[in-house]
């Protein structure tokens, strides 16, 4: 196999699946990082993905699919100034699930166990700089791109693609597909606050103000019950 930098299958549409090039299982990747790619014999443990201070006030659900451009839309106009608005100041975390639309849909999985292998093992820092590496590029998403982000937050490439070519954390990605069909959520991407449903995702572009407004709403009304807490 003659391996090159990138290989291109598809590109990155703003509405629909991401394309991600490359081939997977026992095989050559077609990256400079020449990786052979083995089953991984270590999975860390993985726990919910989240951004922010544990004990903060406001909790912010995301269900999101990366193989989808509506996540990936939300994500470029919305996620960025939720983290810098609310993470950053302490007011509120976020926390990942990820909710396939569909299983079928290539992928999914792999961008997901990535990301999940980064956070178990690299911590919040490599999750979140993962998330917006992936949603904001404008490039061809690639193994190559994995690889890339994978280095640049000091995880290994190649162990980074393995766990994502083999889906470790399908488990529990099906379960976090479950839990949001169970909550009445079958649809990518979804908000909740503390538990409360964002109804108003529509357009995909101007999702941070209605978030936004439903954070401050609910750090308001946990002011007017602990007057001394902030």
């Amino acid at each position: 196999m003659k391996r090159t930098r990138r290989s291109v299958i598809g590109t990155l549409a703003s509405v629909g699946s991401i394309a991600v090039a490359g081939c997977v299982n026992e095989n050559l990747v077609d990256t400079t990082y020449e990786c052979k790619i083995e089953e991984p014999k270590n999975i860390p443990t993985n726990s919910q993905p989240t951004l922010g201070r544990e004990n903060a006030l406001v909790e912010v659900s995301i269900y999101h699919d990366y193989s989808r451009g509506t996540s990936k839309v939300f994500a470029q106009n919305t996620l960025e100034r939720l983290i810098t608005e609310y993470v950053e100041t302490g007011k509120a975390k976020l926390v990942f699930h990820d909710a396939l639309v569909e299983e079928e849909e290539p992928w999914g999985y792999d961008l997901a166990s990535v990301g999940r292998y980064l956070y178990a093992e690299h911590g919040q820092e490599a999750y979140q700089n993962y998330l917006l590496s992936i949603y904001t590029t404008d490039d061809e998403v690639t193994w190559q791109l994995v690889g890339d982000i994978a280095a640049k937050v000091s995880a290994d490439p190649c162990t980074t693609i393995s766990h994502g070519s083999w889906k470790t954390y399908k488990k529990e990605i099906d379960q976090n597909k479950q839990d949001a069909l169970n909550s009445g959520i079958s649809e990518s991407p979804a908000v909740t606050v503390n538990g409360d449903r964002v109804e108003d995702m529509s357009p995909l572009s101007e999702t941070y103000e209605p978030i936004a407004s439903k954070i401050d709403s609910e750090l308001e009304f946990i002011s007017t019950i602990h007057p001394t807490t902030g």
